[in-house]
């Protein structure tokens, strides 16, 4: 799976991060997700409880500012 990343500034400009991996870690009583660099590009790794069984959709994550 792949994806992309984007995110927003407020002065309107925005960047786009393509993330060449994503990885499920099986951590019960855990919940985390983390986008890092590394030397092969941007990695997601997100816990298998963050699913709750179920698969991603499209534009799944949204980050808002409270």
């Amino acid at each position: 799976m792949t994806a992309t990343l984007t995110l927003n500034f407020t002065d309107g400009t925005s960047k786009e991060i393509l993330i060449d991996r994503v990885i499920e870690i099986d951590t019960p009583g855990k919940q985390e997700i983390s986008f890092r660099e590394t030397p092969k590009g941007w990695v997601m790794a997100f816990t298998k409880s963050v699913k709750d069984g179920k698969m991603f959709a499209e534009n799944t994550l949204k980050l808002t500012k409270n």
